[in-house]
């Protein structure tokens, strides 16, 4: 009797695990367009575009662009920073930067953000600085991906890869 208990409790348990797993699913989407940049030959950051979907563009939109006029002024962003990005500091920007395979620790600069007037889409713009950079690189990875699977990342770059659920991965070759 206690093993067909034990093998009952597991199979509630495996169903309603499976059941939970088949619902998990995205609820924001991004499409990143990362560029590496290097100054005097050494790799200075990576610049980062976020165009957000269109629904989470219109809850920014409804909660940081005040006056309605789909352009955002130097307080709106500064709305945006607070209640929108910087709450997603504690998952790293959903960011892995690794250098020669070894995971870097990093900087977020230069946060700006803008709204397309014609498809209403907001677009984030901001720069991961690496806080030390070796001297030898020979390649660099930009992985994103949220493992909660709240957050959908996507890229027209040709050369992004999918990473695990709903990530991508971008790897630059240095010479």
């Amino acid at each position: 009797m206690k093993y067909i208990l034990k093998i009952f409790n597991f199979i509630i348990v495996f169903i309603i695990l499976s059941i939970s797993f088949i619902y998990a699913h995205p609820h924001l989407f991004i499409e990143s367009n990362p560029t590496f940049v290097f100054k005097e030959n050494k790799f200075a950051c990576v610049q980062i575009q976020w165009i957000w979907d269109e629904l989470f563009s219109d809850a920014i939109l409804m909660d940081c662009d005040k006056n309605n006029d789909l352009e955002f002024d130097k307080e709106e962003i500064n709305s945006v920073y607070k209640d929108c990005f910087i709450n997603i500091q504690e998952y790293d920007f959903f960011t892995i930067l690794e250098i020669n395979s070894n995971k870097i620790e990093y900087d977020v600069t230069d946060f700006t953000a803008t709204i397309d007037k014609k498809t209403r889409k907001v677009t984030y713009y901001f720069n991961f600085r690496p806080k030390k950079v070796p001297s030898k690189i020979k390649q660099i990875t930009l992985i994103q991906n949220d493992p909660t699977i709240y957050t959908s990342f996507r890229s027209k770059d040709k050369n992004a890869k999918e990473y695990e659920y709903y990530g991508i991965q971008f790897e630059m070759e240095v010479e």
